[in-house]
């Protein structure tokens, strides 16, 4: 089984359209091995990063993609890309091309996901990510 670690993090607090500097951290883990990767965006909704970390993991693992396990912090793209009865539970509003995206990748793959801030690896990998964004390393 894989597993997709995916967060979207605010690094510089929000803006009023709700956009502001984020990152995004996505940590694949395919049996033993783990590999994650922190990636800076301009402009861009936490939404928009929690689905680009999706987008990156899922990329990533395309050579393990026979069943994989999403865990994100994020409830709205959990929400997006679940499967209630082999419809998807609900169609948004915001960031509608990059919510097709992910779901076209995920056609015909065994998964499941979860919204879960409270999973160990997605909690440290958010106090990583505002270690780095208090540092300002990434930008």
């Amino acid at each position: 089984m894989t597993t997709i670690y995916a967060i979207g993090y605010s690094t510089t607090g929000r803006a009023k359209n709700g956009r502001c500097d984020t990152m995004f951290m996505t940590c694949v883990k395919v049996e033993n091995e783990e590999k994650s990767w922190k990636i800076p965006l301009l402009d861009a909704t936490m939404n928009q990063a929690a689905l680009l970390a999706i987008k990156f993991g899922l990329l990533a693992s395309k050579n393990a993609m026979n069943k994989i396990q999403i865990i994100t912090d994020n409830q709205y793209v959990a929400h997006a890309l679940e499967l209630v009865d082999g419809k998807w539970k609900f169609n948004p509003e915001s960031n509608k091309e990059l919510v097709e995206e992910v779901r076209k990748m995920l056609l015909g793959v065994k998964f499941s996901i979860t919204s879960n801030a409270k999973d160990q690896r997605v909690a440290s990998m958010k106090s990583e990510v505002k270690g780095l964004a208090k540092m300002r390393i990434v930008f």
